[in-house]
């Protein structure tokens, strides 16, 4: 992953806002918790009692 991804993702997960990715027909709305090399997680929901977490993998989103 190039460096340049990696600082806009960074900068994407710290936005502080909610986020939303629409991943084949399915919406993820809510905060990027972790980001890895071939990954990311987002956590949906609210206050831990409705979310769940999903890693995404950015082939999938590419």
């Amino acid at each position: 992953m190039s460096e340049a991804l990696i600082q806009r993702l960074v900068e994407f997960a710290e936005s502080g806002n909610q986020q939303k990715i629409v991943l084949a027909g399915q919406s993820y709305q809510g905060w990027i918790m972790e980001i890895t090399e071939d990954a990311l997680m987002i956590s949906t929901g609210f206050n831990d009692k409705n979310g769940k977490d999903f890693w995404l993998k950015f082939d999938d989103l590419a």
